[in-house]
């Protein structure tokens, strides 16, 4: 009588959803001294397509930890990201004025892609 462990198993991967994919791709551009916060998450759709609209902060984790860096922000908001049956159709980059307040918003909206 085979032992379990001798039958293959085969593992399947669950894809992670749109919006874990955007904070984990977000957080390795920023690096372990930011902090990536889903803000928000709504669906979105037009006649033509649907998606889902998420408004993220980046703020410093430590007290004392220099703001987002403008270099930083150009590398968010040119960087290509690789989501799973999705694409980036916008993305919008908010500074706060006040100089006290280092966190920075990124809004995405991500559309579902049909070809996927």
């Amino acid at each position: 009588m085979p032992l379990k462990s001798d039958v293959p198993t085969l593992w399947v991967k669950k894809p992670k959803n749109v919006t874990d994919q955007l904070a984990e791709q977000m957080q390795a551009l920023v690096g372990l001294d930011y902090q990536v916060r889903l803000l928000r998450e709504r669906p979105w759709a037009s006649i033509t397509f649907s998606g889902v609209r998420c408004r993220f902060a980046i703020a410093p984790l430590w007290r004392g930890s220099p703001a987002i860096s403008q270099s930083c922000c150009a590398r968010l908001l040119g960087h290509s990201y690789d989501l799973h049956g999705h694409f980036v159709a916008d993305l919008v980059s908010e500074r706060p004025d006040d100089d006290a307040d280092q966190t920075v918003t990124i809004e995405i909206l991500a559309i579902d892609d049909p070809v996927a």
